[in-house]
């Protein structure tokens, strides 16, 4: 049996893809460059010429995790069609994301300085927050007070 070899984004997305698992697998607090090179059956040096050290690896990670469990944006036609859409559209994926953010995370935010590594300076928050404005103004717009 004959492999192929893995370039550019392919290589990228199955690495961002091996290193995603191991932290919702296994955590932080043991999350090693060795490890994601095994899972994703590659070498240190690839990993490393993409990313400095793990806590960088670990931002890529967990931004490619978010930007694929992108939350849709809802037109049912009413506010409560709306928000009844929303709330049924936090599947597994996205709780899946959140723990590992809240939970598996926390010794990446002791580690590093949680401030300049905040989930906001690598995770796009503005689609949430279309989806919160959208809601917000059907419902102003249909007249519903705070």
């Amino acid at each position: 049996m004959t492999s192929t070899r893995r370039h550019g984004e392919e290589l990228e997305h199955a690495l961002l893809e091996a290193a995603w698992a191991e932290l919702v697998e296994n955590g932080y607090a043991t999350f090693t460059m060795d490890a994601v090179c095994a899972r994703a059956g590659t070498s240190r040096p690839v990993l490393y010429r993409r990313w400095e050290d793990k806590h960088a690896l670990v931002r890529a990670a967990v931004a490619h995790a978010a930007a694929r469990n992108t939350i849709p944006i809802p037109d049912t036609g009413t506010l409560r069609g709306d928000t009844i859409a929303l709330m049924e559209s936090a599947d597994s994926d996205r709780m899946q994301l959140f723990a590992v953010m809240m939970v598996h995370l926390s010794g990446y935010y002791q580690e590093t300085d949680s401030e300049t590594h905040s989930p906001s300076s690598y995770v796009d928050f503005d689609q949430g927050r279309s989806v919160c404005h959208r809601l917000f103004w059907i419902g102003k717009s249909s007249g519903l007070k705070k």
